[in-house]
């Protein structure tokens, strides 16, 4: 096992705290959303722009908005992640983590 296997697999959630999880996400309702919840699942997301027609400018545009989202919303954590196409990521360099 790698190094980085056995971090990410010390912070993995167990089965039964998966499987208690999503039965209180399935007993929500609209009328009365769980604002926790609906954070946490938020701060999982991976935003994602894999699109044949993206380019320099879209990506640059598309993170900014991630990034500036955390200045205008403090109180709501951001999304995990940032998902682009490599050769575009050139362009994001600077304005996020891009690996």
């Amino acid at each position: 096992m790698t190094k980085l296997y056995q971090k990410l697999i010390k912070s993995c959630p167990s089965e039964s705290e998966i499987k208690k999880g999503l039965k209180k996400a399935s007993l929500l309702t609209a009328s009365e959303p769980d604002k926790h919840l609906l954070m946490n699942i938020l701060s999982l997301i991976d935003l994602t722009s894999l699109n044949t027609t993206d380019n320099k400018s879209h990506i640059l545009h598309f993170t900014g908005k991630v990034n500036s989202f955390s200045g205008r919303y403090s109180n709501i954590p951001n999304v995990a992640a940032i998902c682009v196409f490599s050769e575009l990521c050139v362009g994001c360099q600077g304005k996020t983590d891009c690996t």
